[in-house]
Order: structure tokens, then sequence, then C-alpha cells
């Protein structure tokens, strides 16, 4: 107690100071020890990956991130655990590891086949981000150790395809799954439109796919639309974004409404939509949630010569392949589907058998006059 009392006064008179960074356990013992803290101090034990997974998930606040953005990175971070393993510290992962984490995940298949490098590439931001956490909190130091990481070269991503062209290929045996690369023309837009009218295994899923159909929308940005965002007279509909403007929580972007879109809605609205504020729900103020909307179009789908898609991203993609047939600016198309990069564009700028016949007809003719 003695020396208690003489450390404790000497700490008064600032004489003494407890060292930084110590705890309340350091701390109790600087003072029980006179000052001699430093052979009793107990080492502190690092974070394992597992721990600093679930710390960044615990700590990520509520909408921080889009949901898609959120369901894929939980995809990733189960991944690390199971090549990285869970039980290793946080702090010893390197360049090495993370370079076998690359090979490793390269021979590996994905949902869509052959894994693609710019999927690991992503993989990769996502432990930069966790990496980011894991320094703010002390853990870490220094830059994040994908630097130097040597990738898989990718090839360029293949054009899409109609469903004729898809069938032909089968039918001369390509083994590859060609039915990813599939883009509907109008008709069959409509055809498939009015199939779920028929078929949907609940009345939410109609309007949720000629949303998507008419609008070149993600599902995402479907599912968190609301009704106020459906502007009548003006002809558009705002659409919410999560992607572009990493600065703000919420961008906008207006795509149109055209008149088949709004007959649609307006009757989905007034009539067995369950009321809220959200445009999609079976429930008031319940939105759908993307993975009730992936099995809906499953499940409604399955039997049909529909069930050969491969999901919402289709309608997209078909919606952006028939814009661009009828000849729409691509500025305006941007403005509509909220597309960023020329690699992104590139996959969307093609045309439709029938048209490259016609201007191939007009091409090296030789009753062509100089």
């Amino acid at each position: 107690m003695a020396l208690v009392d003489e450390t404790l006064d000497l700490l008064k008179r600032g004489i003494l100071s407890i060292p930084p960074d110590s705890g309340y356990r350091e701390a109790g013992m600087f003072v029980l020890t006179g000052g001699k803290v430093a052979a009793l101090t107990a080492p502190v034990k690092k974070p394992t990956l597992a721990e600093i997974i679930q710390e960044y998930l615990d700590e990520l606040p509520s909408g921080a991130k889009a949901d898609s953005t959120t369901r894929t990175e939980h995809i990733h971070l189960e991944h690390f655990k199971r090549l990285l393993g869970r039980s290793t510290r946080f702090d010893t992962i390197g360049t090495g590891q993370l370079q076998s984490y690359v090979n490793q995940r390269a021979k590996e298949k994905g949902s869509k086949g052959t894994l693609h490098p710019d999927t690991i590439k992503k993989e990769l931001g996502t432990f930069s981000v966790l990496w980011t956490h894991a320094k703010s909190r002390g853990w870490v130091k220094g830059d994040s150790p994908k630097r130097g990481i040597k990738l898989p070269k990718s090839a360029q991503l293949p054009p899409f395809m109609t469903w004729e062209q898809i069938e032909q290929a089968v039918q001369y045996g390509d083994g590859e799954d060609l039915w990813d690369r599939l883009f509907l023309d109008e008709k069959q837009v409509w055809e498939l439109i009015d199939y779920v009218k028929e078929h949907a295994n609940r009345p939410v899923l109609f309007p949720a796919v000629a949303f998507a159909g008419l609008t070149g929308a993600r599902l995402s940005e479907i599912l968190r639309s609301e009704r106020s965002d459906f502007v009548w007279d003006a002809g558009f509909v705002l659409i919410r974004e999560k992607k572009r403007k990493h600065q703000s929580s919420i961008s906008f972007r207006n795509a149109p409404l055209f008149p088949q879109l709004v007959t649609i809605m307006r009757e989905w609205f007034d009539g067995k939509h369950s009321g809220g504020r959200y445009t999609l729900c079976d429930r008031p103020n319940v939105p759908l949630t993307g993975d009730a909307a992936d099995k809906l179009l499953d499940r409604s789908l399955k039997g049909s010569k529909w069930e050969v898609l491969r999901g919402w991203h289709t309608l997209r993609h078909s919606f952006i392949s028939i814009a661009a047939m009828r000849g729409t600016h691509q500025s305006i198309i941007d403005s509509w589907v909220g597309h960023q990069t020329d690699d992104q564009r590139a996959r969307y700028r093609h045309l439709f058998p029938e048209q490259v016949q016609q201007a191939m007809s007009g091409l090296f003719r030789r009753d062509t006059q100089p």
C-alpha cells in the first residue's frame, strides 16, 4: 500500500506518467508495481481473420452500401475465410498469402463457368476494404498487401447473342453455357412480360419484370423504388442509384415511362399493391428483397422455355440493346441506364442480325456508281 500511495503521489505531482496507449490493466499494474509495468504487461492478443471480418460487419452502418454490394462482400469474405484460414492472424497476411489465394481462386469455377479474373480483382478490392478497417483500429500498419499481386490475364467479355444465335451454336455442339450472353428482342421482351403476367407465383412479380424490361434498371434499383418516384405527367421515373456516386448514399437518374409501363404500374398501384411507400411489396412498407425476387423469377419460369434466362440482368442488357438498335444516341442510353465506362458500353453496342445484313447489302455492289 505504501508503494501504491507513493506512486499515486508521484503521478499527481507529474513526476511519473502512465505510458501512452495503456489499458486499464496496464495502468493498474503501473500503479501496483511503482512504474515497473513492462515486465508484468500481458501480451496483446492479435485478432484473427474471422474476428476482423466479424468486427467489420458488426460496425458497418445500416444502409451504408447497396444491398447487392453487401451480398457480394459477404461472398468474398467467405472465400477469404475458406482459403486463407479463419484462425489466421490478420496481421500476418502478406502479399505471398494473397498471391496464393489468387492462384487457388483462378483454378476454381464460378457460378457461370470459368472464374473471370475481374471477379478475383473485385475480391481483392474487398480485402483492401477489410485492411483499411483493421488499420483504422490499429491492428495493422501500412498499405494493403494486394499491391504487387499478379492476376490471370483476362479476355474481353464476349458479345451478347440473340436467342436464335445461341440455339444454333448449341446445335453445332458448342459446350459453353451461352445463355449467360442472351439478350431479347422487343417481341421476346413482351412475350416474357405476358408470360409472367399469367404464370407468376405472386402478383408482385409482374410489375417487377415489366419495370426491369421497360426501363433497363438494375434489380437493386427496382427494389429501392418508391411510388413517389413515378412522375406521370413528365413521363419519367426516378431511379435510385447507389453505385455511381460513392460520396452520396443515394443518387438519382431518370428513366423513360413508356405508355405501356404507365398502364401496368397504374393498374398495380390501384389494384393489388399492398399499400405503403415502396413500389414493389407484398406487405405495406415492406419492400421485396433481392433473394425473394430471384426465387420468384426462377420458380415462375421453371418448366417453360424462359427458364434459360440467367436472372434479371438479361432484361437490362436487352433494353439497352433494343435502344441501340433503334438508333438511340449513346449519351441518352447512358442517362437512362447509368453506364460509366467504355468497357460497359462496348458489350451493348451491337445490332440484330437483320440490321447487319441490311447494312452489308449496301456495300461493295458492282452496280454502285462512284
